[in-house]
């Protein structure tokens, strides 16, 4: 038979035994079933000597070999192979040699200096008399220190090309750009991965409560908008978004940053909680009225569609007593044209179809300052406003509630 052979042709020299059930495994030495073999149609019986498990051990043990020699080879002195190099010839320290993954030392083949000294395409250097080296920003043309620029192992002077204030004026343009479309993903992302958002957030939590009792509320730590002095975890607001569980920002920055921005979207923020109040006071009214009526020792059966005006199928918008007062969902200036949740027979409680809403001023007279006269009329009012009829209101009872 001709070699190499091919997997058909090797079947055929050693057919794999239909009616195998487990095999010998050469490296741990147990028997072991069949499934924990990987296949091969070029071995014996078309399956590997060794199982899954001592194969995958072999392979880890072998890659840790390769790294531990990796290493051992780049804390020796090398040769730069260049052949201009000013030191040709001489073993020079790691250090002076740029790191190299793909390289079996993990260092480059020439120098720094070699390596700087190449001549480029766009020479993007300069330098000053008193024989400071500058580099020219690629965007804005400005030659500036190395400083200005953020680090970069994968170019020649492991600098990024744009400079700081360049990178920062292009991010902000990307994310004004992409923002909704981020904010999509983000969300999407976030519901496809509730539970592991959840399972992280409980990790994190766990680890801090675990610091806190270990003592570690004791470290130091530099806020990255103020960057003064390091300062104690407990400085920090907790966050389960970092790895130590505490924000970036300190305290005190964090409240100069919300208040800042508070003021800048001030209007757009009260708007917000105006509609935000406005579409949850059915539900937090309802709750309330719950908790009042366990206090008062009274009946509670009703929901937030008891609430609603039986005609438009909305909250109402006038009060049924005083229909000149504009009912107030948002919590304005004037509390007496807040809208309220009233009993209209105060003793049946909170029941489906005893309940309407009325103003906070209406309200507040109907359970302090009216007659039993003027009471019976409130109810006749209510009622007739929740069955569509119009009933005129006295102008002397309309004079006791003072708009």
């Amino acid at each position: 038979m001709r070699f190499p052979v091919t997997p058909q042709e090797h079947n055929i020299a050693h057919p794999a035994p239909l009616d195998v059930q487990s095999k010998v495994c050469s490296r741990c030495k147990l028997p072991l079933p069949i499934d924990d073999f990987y296949r091969n149609p070029l071995a014996r019986g078309g399956y590997q000597s060794q199982c899954k498990k001592c194969q995958i051990e072999a392979a880890n043990e072998l890659a840790a070999q390769r790294k531990i020699e990796n290493i051992t080879r780049s804390l020796q002195p090398k040769i730069c192979t260049n052949p201009n190099c000013k030191m040709l010839g001489v073993p020079q320290p790691p250090e002076n040699f740029r790191k190299d993954n793909r390289s079996n030392t993990g260092l480059q083949r020439y120098c720094k200096d070699c390596h700087f000294s190449k001549p480029t395409k766009n020479q993007r250097y300069t330098t000053l008399e008193n024989g400071e080296r500058l580099k020219v920003c690629g965007d804005c043309k400005v030659p500036q220190p190395f400083s200005e620029f953020n680090g970069d192992s994968r170019t020649r002077d492991e600098h990024y090309a744009y400079c700081k204030t360049c990178c920062k004026k292009y991010n902000e343009e990307q994310y004004q750009k992409h923002k909704e479309k981020r904010a999509r993903q983000s969300r999407e992302w976030g519901k496809r991965n509730k539970d592991r958002i959840q399972e992280r957030n409980k990790k994190v939590l766990d680890e801090y409560l675990q610091s806190v009792k270990d003592g570690a509320n004791e470290k130091t730590k530099v806020c990255t908008r103020c960057k003064g002095e390091p300062q104690p975890f407990s400085n920090f607001p907790v966050s389960l978004e970092h790895n130590d569980g505490h924000s970036s920002h300190c305290k005190q920055c964090v409240t100069e940053q919300t208040s800042v921005i508070y003021h800048r979207n001030k209007e757009a923020i009260s708007k917000l909680g105006r509609e935000q109040r406005r579409s949850t006071w059915a539900r937090r009214h309802v709750k309330s009225s719950k908790q009042n009526a366990s206090k008062k020792g009274v009946l509670f059966d009703m929901d937030v569609t008891d609430l609603y005006d039986p005609r438009t199928g909305e909250l109402p918008t006038h009060c049924p007593i005083f229909p000149s007062v504009v009912l107030d969902y948002e919590a304005g200036p004037n509390r007496r044209h807040w809208a309220s949740v009233d009993r209209i027979v105060p003793e049946l409680g909170y029941v489906s179809g005893n309940v309407c809403i009325i103003s906070y001023g209406a309200n507040t007279w109907k359970s302090n300052g009216s007659s039993p006269e003027e009471r019976r009329r409130i109810i006749q009012i209510i009622a007739g406003s929740r069955k569509g009829k119009q009933i005129e209101v006295n102008q002397e009872q309309g004079s006791l509630f003072s708009l």
